[in-house]
């Protein structure tokens, strides 16, 4: 029931023989209060019932095991359209994907067909002739017939233009590492609007090519196109256009390479910053100040452009740890605090030989196992790009 999100469990019977077996439930936040099955709503119905399909008592050996295969008829029926999402990806990521029970399912609902995987999906007709494979598109059509004013849309994914390929990258794969933990309603595609030529350069970069490319598209009706461009100080969102940071960080790198983050990476990689700071193995159960201490042992050693702020500024991680930053690092141009990094910490220079490097060092490194130290401005713009209205 827990990978169904009821709020409920199930309490254990009388151990007295004499006493008859009774099921009901417990519910989580509310202990002690005890709920009839007959007290379910007809969709926790579906769910409970569909949890103990899962598994199979053998009463001869009094073991437990899982069914071999799982068939639901149309059990979507009594669920509210807004379970139906985080009920789909259970039954794709826990019931299939990790506890290996193969699944058939039956539905006439046309948000079941929008929600659920389009490889997946195959149409049964009266005819007595076998399953045939069917594209979401042509399964909506087909079960809104009468339905002229209905749109539905089943896009999942969004595609998502940034300034350089090397910034689709860094994007792409912080998305692959984060979007579980954030529950993005839309998986998103990030994509560089840049052609490289013969010689290898990227041709058709920056943020007037990601307008004029995003505009373009929306213009000829695509619904699941964006952009995302750095701030770079006087940048303002508009339309389909989103931005970075706006007002706190002057671009992508002045994100990603937080001094924490950069703090960590050197640690990995057995160049600490200072003397006296913790190994990376258990670095997720440091108190802040000690995150803190390694965070001012970077910034303690970069140089500023002249005329930099001395102020010290919040900057939020996903699991709401507070690091007091220098504003100056967070609002210089971001190319050039990766060169004041390299600059301070010359074992960085291996990631800092090719562009973008660094970034993804930090990604595949650090993040990788901290995704909780993924910084709060990237997880919201993850989140605002899933969620904008088309």
């Amino acid at each position: 029931m827990k990978l169904f999100d009821l709020n409920y469990r199930c309490a254990p019977p009388g151990v007295r023989k004499i006493d008859p077996v009774v099921l009901y439930f417990e519910r989580l936040d509310e202990e002690g209060t005890h709920v009839e099955f007959s007290s379910l709503s007809a969709g926790e119905k579906v769910l409970v019932l569909l949890s103990i399909s899962m598994l199979n008592i053998d009463s001869s050996r009094v073991i437990i095991q899982k069914p071999p295969l799982l068939l639901l008829d149309e059990i979507d029926a009594s669920l509210h359209p807004a379970v139906l999402h985080q009920w789909i990806k259970t039954i794709q990521d826990k019931v299939v994907g990790k506890m290996g029970i193969p699944c058939i399912m039956t539905t006439h609902s046309p948000v079941t067909v929008a929600l659920a995987p389009e490889e997946a999906l195959f149409e049964m007709r009266r005819e007595n002739i076998p399953l045939s494979k069917i594209s979401t598109r042509e399964a909506l059509n087909k079960l809104t017939v009468g339905l002229p004013s209905m749109e539905v849309d089943f896009t999942q994914r969004r595609q998502i233009f940034v300034e350089a390929d090397v910034d689709a990258e860094a994007y792409d794969r912080l998305h692959t590492l984060m979007k579980a933990k954030l529950q993005l309603r839309r998986s998103l595609n990030f994509l560089s609007t840049g052609i490289k030529n013969k010689q290898g350069i990227e041709q058709g970069t920056g943020c007037a090519a990601v307008g004029k490319v995003v505009s373009g598209l929306a213009d000829f009706g695509s619904l699941s196109t964006f952009g995302l461009l750095d701030w770079d100080g006087d940048r303002t969102p508009s339309g389909r256009i989103h931005i970075l940071a706006q007002g706190t960080h002057y671009a992508f790198d002045n994100v990603i390479l937080h001094p924490l983050l950069i703090g960590l990476l050197l640690i990995r990689n057995r160049k600490p910053p200072s003397e006296n700071l913790p190994p990376f193995v258990g670095i997720d159960r440091l108190k802040s100040t000690r995150l803190q201490e390694i965070a001012d042992a970077v910034q303690s050693k970069l140089k500023y452009p002249a005329g930099a702020s001395e102020e010290k500024v919040p900057v939020k991680f996903v699991n709401d740890l507070i690091i007091m930053t220098d504003e100056a690092f967070c609002q210089s141009n971001g190319h050039k605090m990766e060169e004041a990094l390299s600059t301070a910490f010359p074992s960085l220079k291996q990631f800092t030989m090719q562009k973008g490097k660094l970034a993804l060092a930090v990604i595949d490194q650090v993040l990788e196992d901290c995704p909780d130290l993924c910084p709060k401005p990237l997880a919201e713009a993850f989140r605002t790009l899933s969620e904008a209205n088309p």
